[in-house]
């Protein structure tokens, strides 16, 4: 009889360990027990991923300026509505536009790439360009060559 009490006390505890395993995980990531980069990097990959194929890049073509960005409101939108992702699976707490309560910017969606590189450990540079428009036109802008 005692040996069978014993066998019922394993399996609950089990079953309470089975049951109890995600809010255990939850208060173990707010806490800092278990960090995100560890946890969620299959997560934070495929954010990433996303965000290469929204910018349409690819190993021959790895560049992109914020000018060609800005005439494509739609792809910045597809950035920024990936922004509760990131906050979930990103330890994007410090980052400026989480760390502001309705913080507003028109380059937010530069920031949460800029982090995102930066968590990832994904070597990318900024080259400061001039495109020509016509004949006395001309833009300053930036180009970002992302190492894929």
């Amino acid at each position: 009889m005692f040996e069978l009490i014993d066998f019922v006390g394993v399996i609950s505890r089990k079953i309470l360990k089975l049951i109890l395993y995600d809010t255990i995980i939850d208060i173990m990531i707010k806490t800092g027990s278990i960090a995100k980069k560890v946890y969620f990097e299959k997560e934070q990959r495929e954010i990433y991923d996303k965000i290469i194929g929204i910018l349409g890049l690819t190993k021959e073509n790895n560049t992109f300026t914020l000018y060609d960005l800005s005439k494509t409101p739609e792809k910045i939108q597809q950035i920024l509505d990936l922004k509760e992702d990131i906050s979930k699976y990103f330890s994007a707490g410090k980052w400026i536009c989480f760390k502001k309560e309705g913080y507003q910017s028109d380059k937010e969606h530069i920031v949460l790439l800029r982090n995102i590189l930066k968590t990832l450990n994904v070597d990318y540079k900024v080259y400061s360009v001039c495109i020509r428009l016509g004949i006395k036109n001309h833009v300053r802008t930036q180009q970002y060559t992302i190492e894929l």
